[in-house]
């Protein structure tokens, strides 16, 4: 089992990385993708490519805890709150840069990621254990479990630089 220095570390250790392979994820002409860079029992890195006005549902991450870094463009977080009923309430809008760092919580940390209309986007998504699933939530606050998948699988050597450079801290 690895331990790394922090989520930050990773998600920039990550984008170093990314820079070099760029070429090699298709950027979307609608909707996003999502390419697993690297996966351990304790993590996956994914990278997400957003076209322009791209966005997510409304969604959870289970029992995950996610850590956001825009490697490219702007991004807008819709947080929501689930109310006692089950319904949601839109508590605040987030506005991304690139640069920017964005971390939930696992259980009810619920959001919507989504590109501007005028520009594509990059982020990188560090999960903290893997999702395999999550609640995606309609606008009336009716949800399901939705399994998740990838649209490509890119090795950018994350695994070796780890290795190499010998961090240790807990993710956790």
């Amino acid at each position: 089992m690895y331990r790394y220095a922090n989520p930050i570390t990773l998600l920039r250790l990550g984008n170093e990385l990314l820079a070099e392979h760029l070429h090699a994820i298709a950027a979307p002409l609608k909707g996003y993708t999502r390419t697993l860079l690297h996966r351990t029992p304790d993590f996956e890195l994914l990278a997400l490519c957003w076209a322009p006005g791209a966005a997510s549902a409304i969604h959870d991450h289970g029992e995950s805890r996610c850590s956001v870094h825009v490697a490219r463009g702007l991004l807008l977080a819709d947080n929501y709150q689930v109310r006692e009923d089950g319904s949601l309430q839109h508590d605040e809008t987030l506005v991304l840069h690139s640069g920017a760092f964005d971390h939930r919580a696992e259980g009810r940390d619920v959001h919507r990621m989504r590109a501007i209309e005028s520009s594509p986007a990059i982020s990188l998504h560090l999960y903290r254990g893997p999702i395999d699933a999550c609640r995606v939530y309609e606008e009336d606050g009716s949800s399901s479990v939705r399994r998740l998948r990838y649209d490509a699988i890119l090795d950018i050597g994350i695994g070796r630089h780890l290795r190499h450079r010998e961090l240790v801290a807990d993710l956790r």
